[in-house]
C-alpha cells in the first residue's frame, strides 16, 4: 500500500489551529507527516505556502513552537496507535531551510527534534555532497534525512543521493516551486522519474522507499502516481483546505488518503 504524506507549516494560521490540523491530518489516513518550518525567503515554496508561512511567522511564529507542536503531534499519534484507531505508526519528518538550522545550533536542533517525536529532516536546500557533517548529527541522534531528486538528475546524481537518503526518497516531480496545477499532463514522466529512482536504488542495494510530490492536487493525480510510486506527497492542496477551515482539511484530506491507499 502506498503512503499518504501530508505537509503543512507550523502556525498557519496559528499556533493552536495549527497543532488541530496536524491531528486532522492523522484522523484522516495520512501515514506520514512534514511539519514545515515558516521561513522568511524560502526557495522551493510556491505561492500558497509561502503565503502561509507569512502569516504564520506575521502571528508570533517561534522555532521553540516546531518543538511544542512535534511533541504534542507525536503523542497523539502515539495514543491513536495504542487504542487501536491507526494501525501502523506516523512518521514524523521536519521540513525547513538548512540555515534556520544552522541557527539554531545544528546539534541543539537534532537533539530538541528527535527527542520530541520527529523521525527525521527533509532539508530542500542541503545537497548531500555538502552534508556530512549534518548527516553524522542525525544519525548520533536517531533522526533519519531525505534528500530530493530532480527531473533532470544524472544517474550518478541519483546514485549518490539513494545512497545518502534515508526514511524515504523525494522525487520532485518537475522542475521549479510547489504548488497546485490542474494540468496532469505534469505527471505524464512522473513514472520515469520514480523509475529512474528505483533503478537507481536497484544499482546501489537500497530498499528505501520513494515517495512523489510537487503539484499533486487531486485525489485523481494521487491515485494514479500511487501505482508506481511509494508514497504521495500533499501539500499545497492541503494548505487552501485549512484557509477554509479543519472540516474541510478533514474531508480533503481524507481523500487523498482514500485514494493513494
Amino acid at each position: 500500500m502506498a503512503k499518504f504524506v501530508a505537509y503543512l507549516p507550523v502556525g498557519f494560521p496559528n499556533f493552536d489551529v495549527s497543532l488541530q490540523a496536524f491531528k486532522v491530518l492523522i484522523d484522516a489516513g495520512a501515514n506520514v507527516l512534514e511539519v514545515g518550518v515558516p521561513y522568511s525567503d524560502p526557495v522551493m515554496d510556491g505561492k500558497t505556502i509561502q503565503n502561509a508561512t507569512k502569516v504564520s511567522i506575521q502571528n508570533g511564529f517561534r522555532f521553540d513552537d516546531v518543538y511544542s507542536l512535534l511533541n504534542q503531534i507525536h503523542e497523539y499519534a502515539t495514543w491513536k496507535l495504542n487504542v487501536g484507531q491507526i494501525s501502523e505508526p506516523v512518521q514524523i519528518f521536519v521540513m525547513g531551510y538548512y540555515n534556520m538550522f544552522l541557527k539554531q545550533g545544528l546539534e541543539n536542533f537534532a537533539k530538541s527534534a528527535g527527542f520530541n517525536g520527529a523521525t527525521g529532516v527533509i532539508i530542500p536546500d542541503l545537497i548531500p555532497d555538502e552534508a556530512e557533517t549534518w548527516l553524522e548529527i542525525a544519525k548520533s541522534n536517531n533522526l533519519q534525512t531525505v534528500f530530493l531528486t530532480s527531473p533532470n538528475s544524472t544517474d550518478s546524481r541519483l546514485d549518490l543521493i539513494v545512497s545518502k537518503s534515508s526514511g524515504f526518497i523525494y522525487a520532485s516531480s518537475l522542475l521549479g516551486t510547489t504548488g497546485e496545477r490542474d494540468d496532469s499532463g505534469q505527471f505524464k514522466n512522473a513514472a520515469d522519474i520514480v523509475g529512474r529512482v528505483q533503478a537507481a536504488k536497484m544499482r546501489k542495494i537500497i530498499t528505501t522507499p520513494v515517495y512523489l510530490g510537487l503539484g499533486v492536487s487531486t485525489p485523481e493525480q494521487a491515485r494514479a502516481i500511487s501505482t508506481f510510486a511509494d508514497g504521495v506527497i500533499v501539500g499545497s492542496r492541503l494548505v487552501t483546505a485549512l484557509e477554509k477551515g479543519l472540516s474541510e482539511l478533514f474531508g480533503v484530506a481524507k481523500s487523498f488518503a482514500e485514494a493513494v491507499h
